[in-house]
């Protein structure tokens, strides 16, 4: 639901990480694990999609810096 707002606004793919079935026995337990696989998910997304120059397109994508921001992510999470 909250990605209906951003869409809206340019073209994306929203990536979530799921960690609960919304009925009254909600856990934030697992929330970061959860965070961590879906930032695992769209990095190897990006790594594997075809992509366009970059030069084209007007995107400059470092993904090693991706790569390390989201290890970065995960480590803090776990």
């Amino acid at each position: 639901m909250e990605s209906a707002g951003l869409m809206a606004g340019f073209p994306c793919l929203p990536i979530r990480g799921i960690c609960d079935y919304s009925d009254s026995h909600k856990n934030k337990q697992w929330q970061g694990y959860a965070a961590a696989i879906a930032a695992v998910f769209a990095l190897s997304l990006i790594l594997t999609a075809p992509y366009e120059d970059s030069q084209a397109t007007g995107n400059d994508i470092n993904t090693e810096a991706l790569r390390q921001h989201i290890d970065l992510v995960v480590q803090t999470v776990m």
